[in-house]
């Protein structure tokens, strides 16, 4: 079991909080924080990666899952940490916009990169927004990671299994997604 010092807490979510690995600083764990919804979103991301994100031919823009862990807060899930060159975490591309350490010029290409990542690897998102995406800069290149939020949140998973769907759920999400940092 893995003991989890709360001072390695690196973000929190709607129902998560997100913590370093105590004994492997390129891991991050996921653990459940209301008891009620009982580690629902730990669940349901799990399932997506072993169903459907099976086929990904690249790890280019998302962390890998590494499954289940046991720890003194209850089951977490254990992701690649996306760090940046001295290995802190990354920041988000809304704290990167809304801080001006980015801008959308210079965003416009990885924007781009992770939009057709996603196409190509028909990778659906329920929460595309931009806290869960995160910026990788080295030297002048960003590289974007979608951290959280994957999964078809659809009671019928059509677009799972019909690509053309699965483009058109993709791309209407985009849209939102810009729509947001335009406005940051």
């Amino acid at each position: 079991m893995i003991t989890i010092d709360k001072s390695l807490c690196i973000g929190k979510g709607s129902e998560r909080y997100c913590y370093r690995h105590p004994g492997d600083q390129d891991i991050c764990i996921k653990v459940a924080y209301k008891a009620a919804r009982n580690n629902k979103q730990n669940i349901k991301e799990y399932q997506y990666y072993r169903k459907r994100l099976k086929r990904v031919s690249s790890w280019a823009h998302i962390p890998r899952c590494h499954g289940w862990v046991a720890t003194d807060l209850g089951s977490g899930l254990a992701f690649d940490f996306i760090s940046d060159m001295h290995g802190q975490p990354c920041k988000s591309l809304h704290e990167a916009l809304a801080s001006g350490a980015l801008s959308l010029e210079q965003l416009a290409g990885p924007l781009e990169d992770l939009r057709s990542y996603l196409l190509k690897n028909r990778i659906i998102v329920c929460d595309l927004r931009s806290k869960n995406i995160l910026c990788r800069t080295e030297g002048h290149q960003v590289r974007l990671y979608l951290v959280d939020g994957l999964g078809n949140g659809d009671f019928l998973k059509i677009a799972d299994h019909v690509p053309a769907l699965a483009k058109a759920k993709i791309e209407r999400h985009w849209r939102r997604l810009m729509v947001e940092v335009e406005k940051l």
